[in-house]
This record gives C-alpha cells, structure tokens and sequence, in this order.
C-alpha cells in the first residue's frame, strides 16, 4: 500500500470514530463475540463518506453492537468488507 492509500485509510477509520453509530468500531476480530454478517460494501467516488453512511445503516439494519473493517481498497472507488457483532 502506498503512503497515500495508508494516510486515505487512515483517516477514513478516524472519521468513523468520530461519530456516534449504534455499533462500536473494534479494531481486532473477536472470538467472545456472536459474528452476524460479512458485508462487502462500496462507493464510486472517493469519499469515505459514502461506505461510512453504509456502515452504519448495516449496524442499524443487524442491530449490531460492534463492526470490524476487515479490508479497505481503492482510489476513486472505495471498497470495504465489515464483520458485523452482535
């Protein structure tokens, strides 16, 4: 991954945190918890924003209590797998 790409993934994860979702971000897969879903999700533009949005309607939608981002690509599409907990 390039600078670039790791400085974009970051701040896309710290936006993510600075919001109140009905899910709580971890940042390692855990074992204790009840896996409800594994979700791929995907924006066309470059705005974290987008798969933000989706993740947090998906949270809803499950009625999950913690996500885990278990990949983030790309450029001018964005693309995500999320492990939804319950």
């Amino acid at each position: 991954m390039s600078i670039k790409q790791n400085l974009f993934t970051a701040l896309f994860l710290c936006t993510l945190t600075g919001h109140a979702f009905a899910a709580t971000e971890i940042h390692k897969p855990d074992n204790n918890l009840e896996q409800l879903s594994k979700v791929s999700m995907s924006t066309h533009n470059s705005n974290p924003a987008g798969v933000e949005s989706q993740i947090k309607e998906k949270a809803e939608e499950l009625q999950a209590s913690n996500y885990y981002i278990s990949s983030f690509s790309g450029k001018n599409y964005i693309h995500a797998t999320v492990i939804f907990y319950k």
